[in-house]
């Protein structure tokens, strides 16, 4: 599939924008695919929606058939890049200490006097926790948001779409078919 909708470019390179998505194609042997574009922007415009309405948009992108939908955590960070003008996600790297309930704890501070809304944790290296942060209270009501396990998700709770595999930063969901469409999947 072609994935070069998430690459994200620097600001002196987007004049050649087009070159670079060209070549980046070329390396990873993959060819323009009609309408991938609008797909990968459709996808996107689903995690930044409200959850419901997220949702049943994943629904018509998987064509009323079963579908899975593979995020890591790191993908908020992305979608802030691909989407800076609408979202605000951060990144900060913090000492990882022996006993994780005091690196967390060391985070949430720093969250709360911040003034963040909202955070998720995963493990950098060995020595580093990084915290993945949104800035603003309406981000943690977007899709994503509860698909990932920020400290404001509330995991599993949303109709049509289920958790089915979880490790490390990935977390995996099942998105259930539309109700009396024929499933193919």
């Amino acid at each position: 599939a072609d994935d070069t909708g998430g690459l994200h470019l620097p600001e002196p390179w987007r004049r050649a924008e087009a070159v670079v998505r060209a070549h980046e194609r070329a390396r990873a042997g993959l060819r323009r695919e009609p309408g991938a574009e609008a797909a990968f922007a459709a996808w996107i415009e689903a995690l930044l929606a409200p959850p419901e309405e997220g949702v049943a948009r994943l629904q018509v992108l998987a064509e009323g058939r079963s579908a899975y939908l593979v995020l890591h955590v790191i993908d908020a960070f992305t979608l802030g890049l691909l989407r800076p003008r609408e979202l605000a996600v951060g990144l900060r790297d913090f000492p990882a200490g022996a006993a994780v309930h005091d690196s967390v704890r060391l985070v949430k501070n720093w969250i709360r006097e911040e003034g963040h809304a909202g955070y998720a944790v995963l493990p950098h290296g060995r020595e580093a926790l990084r915290a993945i942060f949104l800035a603003a209270g309406s981000d943690s009501q977007r899709l994503f948001a509860h698909l990932l396990p920020f400290d404001t998700a509330d995991l599993g709770a949303l109709p049509a779409i289920r958790l089915v595999f979880q490790h490390g930063g990935y977390w995996v969901w099942r998105i259930e078919p539309v109700v009396g469409a024929a499933e193919q999947s």
